[in-house]
């Protein structure tokens, strides 16, 4: 048996989270936009600070009869600035050796960061799994190290350069390498991966408006 949201992508502070001046990054959204591809519009947006480099958006949206309130938590990392990072976790950080196993977001959350010694503040489920043995149907990297190799959905890659990339289903982790070594012009290697159900939306456009009980799931 297989079910959803096992392995966990999760955003890592290098440094101690604390507060400070947000600058929103998203400043076209707000109150009346339409959401395109969809019958929503935003009835509320409200900007926080998380970390530095890392902030988070509270979205509510409605449709025209307002019976379909829904609210979306939106976390956006800079990883640019070498102080926020994005990664996969799991409930150990060595299953070739350790084994699969089961275990919450949150005991995901600890375990990273007592191997590491960095902050996890923020993460959201992923993949899919065994339920049975804890083993992820699709891809799993931790730290540059493959630990399940086998995926036909999409999924999200984190380099060693800092990039981040999204790669539509049916990609190797050969070809994600390649293709966005080819965007940084120089050769780059996957420290971090894991996959997701679909791919909702691609190139600013939304693609696929349920993925799955008549809802949007990302």
């Amino acid at each position: 048996m297989t079910a959803a949201l096992l392995a966990l992508c999760m955003l890592v502070s290098l440094l101690p989270v604390t507060a400070f001046g947000l600058d929103p990054q998203s400043a076209e959204l707000g109150k009346g936009s339409t959401i395109d591809g969809t019958g929503y519009h935003v009835t509320s947006v409200k900007n926080y600070s998380i970390a530095p480099d890392i902030s988070e958006r509270v979205i509510i949206t409605n449709n025209a009869t307002g019976n379909s309130q829904t609210v979306a938590n939106v976390m956006e990392v800079n990883t640019a600035g070498g102080r926020a990072k994005i990664v996969a976790g799991y409930g150990n950080r060595n299953p070739k050796e350790q084994g699969w196993t089961l275990k919450t977001t949150t005991d995901q959350a600890h375990v990273y960061e007592k191997e590491s010694g960095l902050n996890v503040v923020g993460g959201v489920n992923a993949s899919w799994f065994n339920i049975n043995t804890g083993e992820p149907s699709g891809y799993l990297v931790m730290n540059g190290v493959v630990h399940h190799d086998n995926s036909s959905r999409a999924f999200i890659a984190a380099f060693d350069d800092g990039s981040v990339n999204v790669f539509r289903e049916g990609t190797t982790l050969a070809q994600a390498e390649a293709d966005q070594s080819a965007k940084q012009g120089k050769t780059v290697k996957i420290l971090e991966a894991v996959d997701a159900l679909v791919a909702m939306v691609w190139d600013g456009k939304v693609v696929i408006t349920e993925s799955g009980n008549s809802g949007y799931y990302p």
